[in-house]
């Protein structure tokens, strides 16, 4: 049904709410359609010649490149999926999203005893879980020598090693969502901050005291060539360090940028203001305007000049001022705050590597004891939160600087503006009446007729 058909018709969902819900799901039945056609074949020859020719092996690992990605990303943002569903649905639906809903059973009902779209939305997570135990059913019936059993071994393996891959992922965005949701923010709050769920009723107090508690231990220099027994320092950290640095460099650069053109925008404005004042004061010294700043008209150029200040300079400071504010100032802010979130996950990694080090040097310091344990869950952490930061940190720092690049873009086009409406209102103050005159003398007009055409009507 169309909006033009029936005028009172309202979407159920919004775009957003379609990407929050059903993420990549078009992608993943892109996908098990080419599954599905790939394994048809298969299974045909299965059936025909009792499956001496089947490769239901090799078909797996041909897709598994594509599906893990694909899975991967449809897992880890399904519990955002389900929260968002339960937005919008409670405590009752839309009347929209009502018939949507009931559309959607009717369909359902078709092909699966699954109707609801909750339990469609989770299909794909279990399907993904099943193929190894499926393809394991297949390895065991699989007669020794034929030519895909190995095959199916090794679809197996990729796919527990993906199933392993996508709960890494799952664990390292629970890791973050915690830290996100618990660790201080800007405002750097000196109330008790607790990692509630990152690790069991371990406490950011009870963590810096257990760094307090431990040997001091020098960092080996990540520059040093031979770092023997000190190998293990060298865990992907130096990476993160080197994205932190990077990190610190512009909120630096993206701080200073934003007080020198909030300075400079002021400056100019305040400049011409300035000397607009000090014009019109030397002009009544001069009796070139009276006491209320009228013209005299004794002077054609200083009459110009105060009407370039007054209708063109000042307009166009108040114009640009206004477009930088939008276009520059608040847009320097929003990349600002974007930093916060990484912020404080390297806080959170910088607090917790001690403890990992710790652990790497002294494995014994896990076995016992109410310390023992927060260390051990301190250092999974750890690993967690430096593994996240390693895979997501270039990306992000990488739309940053394109972020940066493009108000530094802006601010130079508004500061090109302003002195091209300040040069041609300038000319034009100046030199409109020469221009006018000019443009009336018939040796800059366009001639009517071409020398030839006059050569003919005088023969």
């Amino acid at each position: 049904m169309s909006r033009d058909a029936n005028p009172s018709w309202s979407s159920p969902m919004t775009p957003h709410d379609v990407r929050r819900i059903f993420g990549n799901i078009v992608e993943l039945a892109e996908l098990s359609d080419t599954l599905c056609d790939r394994l048809e074949p298969a299974l045909g020859n299965m059936l025909e010649d009792g499956g001496a020719d089947s490769c239901v092996g090799q078909v797996f690992l041909d897709l598994i490149p594509s599906l893990e990605p694909l899975y991967k990303t449809y897992i880890s943002g399904h519990q955002l999926s389900l929260s968002h569903y339960a937005a919008l649905t409670t405590p009752t639906p839309s009347p929209a999203f009502r018939t949507y809903l009931g559309i959607v059973e009717s369909k359902a009902s078709s092909f699966t005893d699954t109707r609801d779209l909750r339990s469609l939305l989770e299909k794909p997570v279990h399907r993904f879980l099943r193929y190894p135990a499926l393809l394991q059913a297949i390895y065991e019936e699989t007669p020794d020598g034929h030519r895909d059993k190995e095959n199916l071994k090794k679809a197996r393996e990729e796919l527990l090693r993906a199933l392993r891959s996508v709960n890494e992922g799952l664990r390292r965005r629970e890791v973050v969502r915690v830290v996100l949701n618990t660790v201080g923010s800007k405002s750097h709050s000196r109330k008790k901050r607790t990692f509630s769920g990152l690790t069991t009723g371990l406490k950011l107090g009870f963590i810096q005291s257990l760094n307090q508690s431990l040997p001091y231990e020098r960092e080996p220099d990540p520059g040093a060539v031979n770092v023997g027994s000190h190998s293990h320092w060298y865990d992907g950290a130096e990476d993160v360090s080197q994205y932190e640095r990077e990190l610190q460099l512009f909120a630096k650069f993206i701080e200073d940028f934003h007080r020198v053109v909030k300075t400079w925008v002021a400056s100019v404005k305040d400049f011409h203001m300035q000397q607009l004042v000090w014009s019109l004061a030397f002009g009544r010294m001069m009796n070139f305007v009276d006491s209320d700043d009228n013209s005299t008209e004794l002077s054609e150029s200083f009459d110009a000049f105060v009407v370039v200040s007054k209708s063109y300079i000042l307009p166009a400071c108040q114009i640009m001022q206004a477009s930088i504010e939008v276009r520059v100032l608040a847009r320097l802010d929003m990349l600002s705050d974007s930093m916060e979130g990484p912020m404080k996950l390297l806080g959170a990694m910088r607090t917790l590597r001690p403890l990992h080090h710790h652990l790497l040097r002294h494995p014994s310091a896990a076995s016992g004891g109410r310390d023992a344990s927060a260390l051990m869950e301190a250092s999974q952490s750890y690993v967690l939160l430096r593994s996240q930061l390693a895979a997501e940190l270039p990306g992000y720092l990488a739309l940053l600087e394109k972020g940066v690049r493009g108000c530094v873009g802006v601010f130079v086009e508004h500061q090109v503006t302003l002195w091209e409406v300040t040069t041609l209102a300038n000319w034009w103050e100046r030199w409109h009446f020469t221009y006018e005159i000019f443009g009336k003398l018939a040796v800059v007009q366009e001639p009517s007729h071409s020398v030839r055409e006059l050569r003919i009507q005088r023969m």
